[in-house]
C-alpha cells in the first residue's frame, strides 16, 4: 500500500529529483575508544532502525508524484571493516567513509540507510551511519544513534534495555494531516505573515546564492572556557540560554557585516513540539525564519532579549513548512531558499552514551548546505563547540575560515560589553570585513 509522503519529504524528492548527484544524506561517526563487540553492537544498530521502522521505508513515483511504501521486511546492513592492516587506518576509515558519503544514491531503488563498524585499532573503532533525508530527519538520527548505543549497553549488562519511545500509532504523515486541517495551522500562518510582510529580502554573507554542492567546507572551534563562562552567565543574568546568547551574537554579526538593517537568520527545528510528534518517526524537520528587528543602536542587553522573544515566537508557530513561508509571502532570497544563514543548535545531540563512556557523534553531512549553517554543540568534555559550515560554491576554504575567526571575536566582546553597549559602538569591520580592535 502505498501513503503520501511530508511536506518535508517533498521537498527533499524534488530536490533530489532536480540534483541527484548530491545525495541529501544525513552521515555521522563516532569515534569510539576502548574494548568494542563488533557483534553485539551491529545487533544494537539493527534493533534500533528496526524500532522507528526505517529499515523497510521505500518509495515509487507515479504519475510524476512521490508516495512512500513499505518495503519487503529486511535488515540494516552493518558492515563489520577489519583496517588495521592499513599503513594508517584512520585515514583509510576517513577515505572509506566519505566514498560512501558521496556515493550517488538511486532514491527508488538503494537502500538507504546503511551503516558499518570499522576497526582502526585493538581498542578503537569508527561506528559510521549514514541515512538518506527522505527516510529520516536530523532528530530522528540523533535519537537512532542514542537508542542504538543505549541497547548495546544494556546487552553488555544482559540487562534488556528500556522500552523504545517510539510509537507507530500516529504517523507523521497522519499528524501533518491533522495540522493542516486545524486552527493552529490557520494561527500560524497569519503569525508569519504579521510577523514578515514588511521584512526586507533575506541576505547571505556571500551576497549571492548559488546551487548546493556535494561537499562542504567546515570550520569549527572550541569557544575559549573564560567566553563560555561568560555566555553562561549572561544567559543566566538574563533568564535565557546559551543558544540565545549566541543567536544574538550572530544576528548582531550578520547586521554588521552585510549591509542588512534589518537582518534575517534562518533556524534549524526540529517542528515537534508535542511529546507525540516526538515519538513518532518520520520527516518532519523545518526552517524558519529568525526576525528580532535589532539595529545598530540596539543595546547588546536590549539584543539578546529581542533574539529571545523572537525564538519563542517562531518556535511556538514551527509547523508551518518554509516553502509555504517563502510562497505566500513572496520572498527571495540570496541564501537559495532559506531565509539568510542557518542556525542549528544542537547541544543534546552530539554526544552519546556507551557503557557510560560519553563519546562525540561527528557529522560529515548534515542535509544541503545552501549557503552558511552556524551548529552550536557540545561535546563529551562540555566543551562548547562552534561550526561553520558553507556552500563551496559561494565560499573558498579561506573566506569561511575568515568569518569563524571574525565571529569567535566579535562573540567575545558582545557578550563582555556593558549591557547599554549599542551594537554599532561594538568593534566594526573594515573594508575587507576585517575585525577592527
Amino acid at each position: 500500500m502505498r501513503t503520501p509522503l511530508t511536506s518535508a519529504q517533498v521537498a527533499i524528492w524534488f530536490s533530489q529529483r532536480l540534483h541527484p548527484e548530491v545525495p541529501d544524506n544525513l552521515v555521522h561517526y563516532v569515534d569510539v575508544r576502548g574494548k568494542i563487540d563488533e557483534v553485539r553492537l551491529a545487533h544494537a544498530i539493527r534493533g534500533a532502525a528496526r524500532e522507528t521502522g526505517i529499515s523497510t521505508v521505500g518509495f515509487i513515483e507515479s504519475d510524476g508524484w512521490p508516495y512512500q511504501v513499505a518495503r519487503p521486511a529486511s535488515e540494516v546492513e552493518v558492515q563489520i571493516v577489519d583496517l588495521r592492516k592499513l599503513p594508517d587506518p584512520y585515514v583509510a576509515a576517513q577515505r572509506w567513509m566519505n566514498a560512501d558519503r558521496t556515493r550517488p544514491v538511486d532514491i527508488v531503488r538503494d537502500d538507504l540507510v546503511t551503516a558499518a563498524i570499522l576497526r582502526i585499532g585493538d581498542d578503537r573503532v569508527l561506528w559510521y551511519s549514514r541515512v538518506h533525508h527522505l527516510v529520516a530527519d536530523p532528530f530522528v538520527v540523533a535519537a537512532l544513534l542514542r537508542r542504538a548505543a543505549e541497547i548495546y549497553s544494556a546487552d553488555k549488562r544482559d540487562e534488556a534495555p528500556i522500552p523504545s519511545a517510539w510509537s507507530a500509532a500516529h504517523s507523521a504523515v497522519d499528524a501533518e494531516y491533522d495540522y493542516c486541517g486545524s486552527a493552529a495551522y490557520s494561527r500560524d500562518s497569519e503569525y508569519w505573515t504579521e510577523q514578515l510582510h514588511d521584512a526586507a529580502e533575506p541576505i547571505s554573507l556571500a551576497g549571492r546564492s548559488a546551487e548546493p554542492s556535494l561537499d562542504t567546507v567546515r570550520i569549527q572551534g572550541t569557544v575559549p572556557a573564560a567566553v563560555n563562562a561568560r555566555i553562561a552567565y549572561r544567559s543566566e543574568q538574563l533568564g535565557t540560554t546559551i543558544a540565545i546568547v549566541v543567536a544574538a551574537a550572530f544576528t548582531a554579526y550578520q547586521l554588521r557585516a552585510t549591509t542588512s538593517d534589518d537582518p534575517l537568520v534562518s533556524l534549524q527545528v526540529a517542528a515537534r513540539p508535542t511529546m507525540l510528534l516526538r515519538r513518532s518517526p518520520g520527516v518532519l524537520s523545518n526552517v524558519i525564519p529568525l526576525r528580532s528587528r535589532i539595529t545598530a543602536s540596539t543595546p547588546v542587553r536590549s539584543a539578546i532579549r529581542a533574539v529571545a522573544e523572537a525564538t519563542i515566537g517562531a518556535l511556538s508557530h514551527q509547523r508551518y513548512r518554509r516553502d509555504d513561508i517563502i510562497r505566500e509571502l513572496g520572498l527571495v532570497s540570496d541564501s537559495a531558499g532559506d531565509f539568510g544563514p542557518v542556525l542549528n543548535f544542537a547541544l543534546n545531540e552530539s554526544t552519546v552514551d556507551i557503557g557510560g563512556t560519553r563519546f562525540d557523534v561527528h557529522e560529515l553531512a548534515g542535509g544541503l548546505v545552501n549557503d552558511l549553517k552556524v551548529t552550536l554543540r557540545s561535546d563529551a568534555n562540555d566543551n562548547l563547540v562552534i561550526e561553520f559550515e558553507a556552500n563551496p560554491r559561494l565560499y573558498s576554504h579561506t573566506e569561511v575560515e575568515s568569518h569563524h575567526v571574525r565571529f569567535l571575536a566579535f562573540l567575545e566582546q558582545f557578550i563582555t560589553a556593558a549591557d547599554f553597549t549599542h551594537i554599532g559602538a561594538l568593534r566594526g569591520f573594515g573594508p575587507n570585513l576585517q575585525l577592527v580592535r
